[in-house]
């Protein structure tokens, strides 16, 4: 897919993209497979082209708080009646699980220029046990005789052509590591993924229409999850009177963010389960109180 305006030469880029019918115009390299394993590097180029030069743009912050970035790059040029900009991304996902790559707000003030939808599917590192080879029982061979030395030289050829076979695609792969090996880089910090959740959740539509069961859930959530990263308790998979009681007595957090966590979660279990309708501005102290717990108990800074 190369861009090619009107009077000009194709440009040189990594990926290559149709001709836009008009201007502004964004235009997205996707991968190959949007199926990859835990953690792997992907690549995707986002072109865009107006009629007027682009200002600075923050390619992180389209990304979903899932999403981890591990490399940008961006390049820009004038073109005969318009300017491009190519941005190059290289992502990973370290959940198993199928997550759309952008937040679905619009790129830019132009209009019309929104990014696409596509996700990506992590399937787990280890694969299932090979089952071991059976072998039939049959009539034993015969190794005396002209039958037997056929067989003889026909297994010769057969161990050779594996062999070689063997070597060839070990070649292949060695030069493929070779050129392609990238070090994982290490898992983003828990209170990291939880502010980027945090920050997520304001442009959702069950927060912009002031859902208040939705958006408590989703805060629940959210910090059930960081205290799971965080400090190894499985709160997620705890009704909130179990949790409250494993960590009541010996919580890993200071007494006065005890207190706090305890009325977090009474208060938004009134709401799930009882039907609680609170006035004010509810939404925005719940809020405020996960994030204020999240930053208060984050992992300290090397």
């Amino acid at each position: 897919m190369t861009l090619v305006l009107a009077g000009c030469d194709p440009t040189d880029s990594s990926a290559s993209f149709p001709e836009p019918e008009s201007l502004p115009s964004l235009q997205l390299a996707e991968p190959e497979e949007t199926s990859i394993p835990f953690g792997q590097p992907v690549d995707l180029t986002v072109r865009i082209t107006t009629e007027e030069p682009l200002g600075s743009l923050n390619p992180e912050a389209w990304l979903d708080p899932a999403i981890t970035l591990l490399d940008s790059d961006v390049e820009e040029q004038e073109l005969e009646g318009g300017w491009q900009k190519d941005i190059s991304l290289t992502v990973a996902l370290y959940a198993v699980t199928n997550t759309p790559v952008f937040v679905s707000t619009p790129l830019l003030e132009t209009p019309g220029l929104t990014l696409p939808f596509v996700a990506l599917e992590t399937t787990s590192r280890l694969e299932a046990d090979q089952p071991l080879p059976t072998f039939g029982t049959g009539v034993p061979p015969d190794f005396r005789g002209p039958e037997a030395l056929r067989r003889r030289k026909r297994n010769l050829w057969i161990g050779a052509g594996v062999l070689t076979l063997l070597a060839l695609v070990l070649g292949l792969v060695l030069r493929a590591l070779s050129k392609r090996e990238r070090p994982l880089p290490p898992l983003p910090p828990a209170h990291v993924l939880a502010l980027r959740k945090l920050e997520a959740l304001r442009t959702r539509d069950i927060w912009m229409q002031k859902d208040l069961e939705a958006s408590t859930v989703e805060l629940s959530l959210i910090l059930r999850s960081y205290i799971e990263d965080r400090f190894g308790i499985q709160a997620p998979d705890l009704t909130t009177e179990e949790f409250l009681l494993q960590v009541e007595a010996s919580p890993p957090w200071p007494r006065q963010q005890q207190a706090g966590l305890t009325e977090f979660f009474t208060a938004a279990d009134l709401i799930k389960y009882a039907g609680d309708r609170p006035s004010g501005d509810i939404l925005d102290a719940l809020y405020a109180a996960v994030e204020q717990f999240v930053n208060a108990t984050r992992e300290p800074e090397a």
